[in-house]
């Protein structure tokens, strides 16, 4: 019960900024995105809506994983377009086919160390020349910006009841970078979010 009222109040959320996700992100040279701790697939969905050549994978914890289903079955989303991996993102390891990964309001959740492990398995089992793609409140620290009072107060809230943090974008390219990601871009989204993307070198 408590996973379907999670994953339901994402899934409203995501209605919100999922279509602004897909405008922001550019995937018309990518075949296939792994949704990491993806939810109900709100995000997925409106991405796979806009690029017809695409296709997605949720990679979610169970039971979330059976919602994330019955989410995509409502969208009529078929399997050859969109499946749900079952998994803990933290101890099983992503599927290798993927030429993007996205996190979306994932990474704030989770401690710096637990944001490396991500980042590097992502680094580790994306494609050469793949990207990975982490959409949240990311406060715009570049050349000594202070963060507006209300992603300060966000921030706040997640150290509080999780393990996390907003992320600023300078934080975010660290760990990026720390990964092994290159060319890390930064752009604002709506309702004080934004998309941070990184790429990993075509040679490795």
């Amino acid at each position: 019960d408590f996973a379907d009222l999670n994953t339901r109040g994402m899934e409203e959320r995501g209605r919100i900024f999922a279509p602004d996700l897909a405008r922001l992100l550019d995937c018309a040279q990518d075949t296939a995105v792994l949704d990491v701790g993806g939810g109900s697939g709100v995000y997925s969905a409106h991405l796979l809506n806009r690029y017809p050549n695409l296709s997605a994978t949720i990679f979610e914890r169970p039971p979330v994983d059976q919602l994330a289903m019955q989410c995509l079955a409502e969208r009529k989303l078929t399997a050859a377009r969109a499946r749900v991996i079952a998994g803990d993102m933290f101890v099983d390891p992503f599927p290798d086919a993927a030429s993007l990964h996205l996190y979306s309001h994932v990474l704030h959740n989770w401690g710096p160390e637990k944001v490396r492990l991500l980042l590097d398995k992502s680094y580790r089992s994306l494609r050469p020349g793949g990207r990975v793609a982490v959409y949240s409140c990311h406060p715009d620290d570049r050349g000594g910006r202070s963060a507006p009072v209300a992603e300060a107060e966000y921030s706040v809230l997640l150290t509080t009841g999780y393990e996390g943090c907003c992320y600023s974008f300078e934080d975010m390219r660290s760990l990026m970078e720390g990964a092994g990601f290159q060319h890390v871009d930064y752009r604002k989204s709506i309702c004080n979010r934004s998309l941070i993307t990184a790429r990993k070198p075509a040679n490795s």
